[in-house]
């Protein structure tokens, strides 16, 4: 992978930066929460650039306290070259082409957005000499760092000399875009294309095609605001455990409500994620600030189905049993917990499912598992969160109850039958 580094000029590359709102620059006009510039550092940062010069001019002073606000920034290699923004760009680009060999660069004004998919073509098809552009007139151009270099302070003329890039000889994907900021109509359009990427590839299809129908604008909403994913969660989880009560009730008002406090407790979990990557503040302590919220959600939801049953029969057995399935419900989760803890960074209980299906790739699964294997979307939280809604709706506790008990007992043996606590075991071939 060739070695990158990105050369950013706040006020512009070729011309006078633009301002967005009541004069405010474009590089420091928050775009979803977040400021431009810090938002081109970041993206630039996740797909592999190792070192950053940003050429401020005027707005030294603001980026240099920006810089020092944000821990994020503060571990990336930023190097900020002061003066007139004639000079310290080329001195910029002496610097890139220097460093280590670098053998491409990214440069771009204070007022383009790109996406991920769009920075990911600096490691991508750069004919060695070539200076291209991404976007007519967004002021993002990629370049061979030698060449670039060999242009000296001629380089407003090396840019607009610069060939056009041709986004279809590259991967297609959502997240392969490039906008330019330059007035308010244009933050709303970028905001848009940001929230366009933010669902995970993993995520199910109720999940992509229903529960992001109200979590997206919602999140689009909040973003501009300083709400954390965590207080997310929070307010996910707060939902979620309101199912207890309203299903112990037993009557359809009741049961209903718990069914669609469930429902909405899973629509509302997918925010915290979509914050998380659209303000970049994903992290292993917010993985399990959220998985342990969702657990939460499942105990009081058993608890409450339990409590109901035994209102709506009142047969002693429905309390043995569904504290017995709590308790299973516990253990199920400690095993996994427990593994995550050992064996993985992550705090995420997807890592466990993706560690046992790794350890039998090319191999032949055993049996009981293979079957499981294949049911086992009905267990995402998306699918089983709509389907407890619809049972409710149509008031079935008994359905919802014994349907709970055989989708927890699937589940315990299908994590025991992938044998996920034995990592260093061996699948049989």
């Amino acid at each position: 992978m060739p070695t990158t580094a990105a050369i950013l000029s706040l006020e512009g590359l070729t011309e006078q930066g633009s301002t967005v709102r009541h004069g405010r620059p474009a590089a420091l006009t928050h775009v979803a929460g977040v400021p431009l510039v810090t938002r081109q550092i970041l993206t630039l940062g996740q797909s592999g650039v190792s070192k950053f010069y940003l050429v401020p001019g005027k707005l030294e002073s603001s980026l240099r306290a920006l810089i020092d606000r944000d821990g994020r920034l503060g571990k990336l290699g930023i190097e900020v070259i002061s003066g007139e923004a004639g000079p310290a760009l080329a001195e910029a680009v002496r610097k890139a082409a220097g460093i280590g060999g670098a053998e491409r660069v990214l440069l771009a004004g204070g007022d383009a957005l790109f996406g991920a998919g769009a920075a990911r073509i600096l490691q991508n098809g750069l004919l060695p000499g070539a200076i291209q552009s991404w976007k007519p007139g967004a002021e993002v151009y990629y370049a061979d760092a030698r060449a670039l270099a060999a242009k000296g302070g001629a380089l407003a003329a090396a840019l607009q000399g610069a060939s056009s890039l041709d986004p279809a000889s590259h991967p297609a994907g959502s997240d392969n875009f490039v906008e330019r900021i330059r007035k308010p109509s244009d933050v709303r359009r970028a905001k848009r294309a940001i929230f366009a990427t933010v669902t995970k590839p993993t995520s199910g299809w109720v999940s992509k095609n229903v529960n992001a129908k109200l979590s997206i604008p919602l999140s689009k909403f909040l973003s501009d605001f300083p709400v954390t994913p965590n207080m997310m969660t929070f307010v996910a989880t707060v939902v979620g455990v309101a199912c207890a009560p309203l299903l112990a009730r037993a009557d359809y008002l009741g049961v209903f409500l718990g069914g669609l406090c469930f429902q909405l407790a899973s629509a509302l979990d997918r925010c915290d994620g979509e914050l998380a990557r659209s303000k970049f503040l994903a992290s292993e302590y917010g993985e399990w600030i959220d998985t342990i919220g969702d657990n939460l959600t499942y105990a009081a939801f058993v608890v409450g189905l339990t409590l109901g049953m035994h209102r709506h029969t009142g047969a002693p057995f429905v309390l043995y049993l569904g504290f017995g399935l709590l308790g299973l419900l516990l253990a199920l989760l400690g095993v996994m917990y427990s593994y995550l803890l050992k064996n993985t960074k992550s705090g995420s209980l997807v890592a466990v499912y993706k560690d046992m299906e790794a350890k039998y790739e090319g191999r032949r699964k055993p049996v009981l598992y293979s079957l499981l294997d294949n049911i086992r979307f009905m267990g995402k939280r998306d699918f089983f969160s709509l389907a407890v809604f619809v049972v409710c709706a149509f008031n079935q506790l008994a359905f919802l109850f014994w349907g709970a008990v055989f989708a927890l007992s699937a589940m315990f043996i299908y994590i025991l039958s992938g044998k996920m606590s034995l990592p260093g075991e061996k699948a049989p071939a």
